[in-house]
C-alpha cells in the first residue's frame, strides 16, 4: 500500500505496527506550531486518519514555526492549508476537518472517532475540556505546551497515571507566548514518539511523568508525578490492572 516509502520504517519496526499505523485515528487539536509539527510527523508514519481541529486562519506571524504553511497560505484556514499539505505527503491518508473552536458542547463531536487525542493548543481552558473528554472517554490524551526554550510533555492514560488536572486543575493566566521554531520541533517530535509507542505496541509510554525539554541546553527532565486522588476529574475513575 504504501510502496518505498515507507519501505525503510517497516524494516525497522515491522509490518504488523505499520498495520496498527494504518488502522489508527489520531486527532490534532490545534494545528498551529506543535500541531503542525504533530499532524505533518503522522503523515510521514503512515497514520491512516487524522482529525484536525482549528478555527484559526494562517498569518505571518505563524511563519516561523508552523512548518505547514507558507506566504501563499496567509488568510487561509489552518485546517484546509494543513490537510492538502499532508496529503502531498501522503495521498493516502484520510483527513476529516473542522475549522472551529473545540469546546466543551462540541467536543464529542470533533473527537468522534479518534483513538488517540494530541495537544497542539495554545491555551489551557480548551485543554482542560479535552482532558476531560479523555479521562470520561478513557482515550489516550498526550498534552504538549511550549514557551520560549522549554517545552513540557504529559502522557493521560485514564485509569493508569495522573490526568492534567492532577497538576493543572485551572486554567493558568493567559498571555503571549515568544517561541523559536526548535523548542516546537523538539517538544512536538517527544510527544509523536509517545503517540507511535501507544499505537504500535513498541516501547513503553512515559507515565507518571512530566517531560521537561529545554532546546537552549538542550535537555529532558522527567519529573515524576502523581495522580491526584481528589482531582476533580480523574480521582473517582477506577484503576485498570
Amino acid at each position: 500500500m504504501h510502496g518505498e516509502r515507507l519501505a525503510r520504517q517497516i524494516g525497522l519496526i515491522g509490518s504488523e505496527a505499520q498495520r496498527r499505523l494504518s488502522e489508527s485515528t489520531v486527532a490534532v487539536v490545534g494545528v498551529g506550531g506543535l500541531g503542525s509539527h504533530i499532524a505533518l510527523q503522522l503523515a510521514m508514519l503512515g497514520v491512516g486518519s487524522l482529525i484536525l481541529v482549528d478555527e484559526d486562519r494562517v498569518e505571518e506571524s505563524d511563519l516561523n514555526r508552523q512548518i505547514l504553511y507558507g506566504y501563499n497560505d496567509i488568510g487561509r484556514p489552518k485546517v484546509k492549508a494543513a490537510a492538502e499539505r499532508l496529503r502531498e505527503v501522503n495521498p493516502s491518508i484520510n483527513i476529516r476537518v473542522h475549522a472551529e473552536r473545540l469546546t466543551q458542547s462540541n467536543v464529542d463531536n470533533l473527537l468522534r472517532g479518534s483513538d488517540i487525542i494530541m495537544d497542539g493548543l495554545d491555551n489551557w481552558e480548551t485543554r482542560l475540556i479535552i482532558n476531560e473528554y479523555a479521562v470520561r472517554t478513557r482515550k489516550p490524551f498526550i498534552h504538549g505546551g511550549v514557551d520560549s526554550y522549554y517545552g513540557q510533555i504529559l502522557v493521560v492514560l485514564p485509569g493508569r497515571g495522573p490526568c492534567l488536572a492532577c497538576l493543572f486543575p485551572k486554567p493558568p493566566p493567559s498571555r503571549t507566548v515568544n517561541i523559536v521554531v526548535q523548542t516546537v520541533a523538539l517538544t512536538a517530535s517527544i510527544q509523536v514518539s509517545e503517540a507511535f509507542k501507544l499505537i504500535t505496541g513498541l516501547g513503553k509510554p512515559a507515565l507518571g511523568r512530566l517531560i521537561i525539554v529545554d532546546s537552549l541546553k538542550p535537555t529532558v527532565e522527567h519529573i515524576p508525578v502523581q495522580r491526584n486522588p481528589t482531582c476533580p476529574v480523574c480521582g473517582g475513575l477506577s484503576h485498570e490492572p
